[in-house]
């Protein structure tokens, strides 16, 4: 073997070891519940001007990786026998009022066939039922002393659904569709075959007052952008799942999820540091300025990623833990890895 193709096979080969390394530490990692990596995510409120600091607070600073995110990417996942409960913050729905949500249906489910099955449901004072019927989003309104109904022709994919009610005229807009009606007199009977929702849920949003045509289009082309200029009631991102719960945020409580669980939700743009986000170390803080994308968001996430040093703490961790069947299995798939690089060069002989 000429020293070219020896130098090739030993950075392959050492290439090779520090790949099995890194995964069988994060394998075992896993294992004995460590799950970070050297990685830690928190959750601020972000408020221009001022500087988070930050709990997270490594003792090595000086190799970090600091992102920030508007959202945690996650949805409400329900298969026609959950719900979440006590989403609707009080007070909504005095007056004029927006609803926004991003629904996708799972009709390949058979929970409900082509029944109709409720995004939102509510038989307070308000009394505003979305639904997909059979192929229509269909938004049902009534306060005891008038009603509406409004419908239009939808698919079963991710929809960005607005409703809002605007001195008596209730609106639905959804996929380059829109259909309005005037709350009058007449009773509308609900659905008798009504299902709870299959499907998931994302970004569900109460304002106070009414959306505008360009605040509806950036919500429907963004579902994440916070819209800074609406007064927000209420709005549920479904990023935690702490003891069955989810935070509504602006209206200061949480919401019970019942029978239901997480799923991937919508990401959101990606946030430039300098642009969205400013960070210093020691402490670590980050701060929100003027312009932001974040300006007028409920929370961010911010993630700190380790450094090389957060391997090697890996490591020691493991060792500390005094499992030795975990500390010889990491060690033995390094000596496999050692071992595969010398039988490459004929175990410790020479090729010509």
């Amino acid at each position: 073997m000429n020293p070219a193709e020896t130098a090739k096979t030993v950075g392959t080969g050492l290439v090779a070891v520090l790949i099995i390394a890194v995964l069988a530490s994060s394998v075992f990692g896993v294992a004995i519940g460590i799950t970070d990596f050297g990685t830690d995510t928190e959750e601020i409120e972000p408020v221009v001007g001022d500087e988070d600091e930050l709990a997270i607070q490594p003792d090595d600073q000086s190799d970090l990786t600091i992102e920030v995110a508007a959202t945690q990417a996650r949805a409400v996942s329900l298969d026609g026998d959950g719900y979440v409960e006590n989403a609707t913050p009080d007070g909504w729905g005095d007056g004029n009022w927006s609803f926004a949500a991003v629904a996708t249906p799972d009709t390949e489910a058979g929970g409900y066939g082509d029944g109709v099955t409720h995004v939102v449901y509510s038989d307070d004072a308000v009394g505003l039922v979305i639904a997909w019927d059979r192929g229509q989003w269909v938004a049902t309104y009534q306060d005891g002393a008038g009603s509406a109904r409004v419908g239009i022709p939808a698919t079963a994919t991710q929809t960005e659904i607005v409703v809002t009610l605007d001195d008596g005229e209730l609106t639905i807009d959804a996929g380059g569709e829109a259909d309005s009606a005037l709350v009058d007199a007449d009773p509308i009977d609900e659905p008798t075959d009504a299902y709870r929702w299959v499907g998931s849920i994302d970004e569900v949003r109460f304002v106070d007052g009414v959306l505008s045509d360009a605040q509806i289009d950036t919500y429907q082309a963004d579902p994440v952008d916070p819209l800074h200029e609406a007064t927000h009631d209420g709005r549920v991102m479904f990023n935690d799942d702490t003891d069955g719960t989810v935070r509504v945020y602006f209206a200061g409580n949480d919401a019970q999820l019942v029978d239901a669980g997480l799923t991937d939700g919508i990401a959101g743009p990606q946030l430039e540091v300098g642009v969205d986000f400013e960070t210093t170390t020691d402490p670590l803080t980050v701060s929100v300025p003027e312009g932001s994308y974040l300006a007028g968001a409920p929370a961010a996430f911010v993630t700190v990623i380790g450094g090389a040093a957060a391997f090697v703490a890996l490591l020691q961790t493991i060792a500390g833990t005094g499992s030795a069947a975990v500390v010889l299995l990491v060690v033995g798939l390094l000596v496999l890895a050692a071992r595969s690089l010398i039988d490459t060069f004929g175990g410790g002989g020479y090729s010509r």
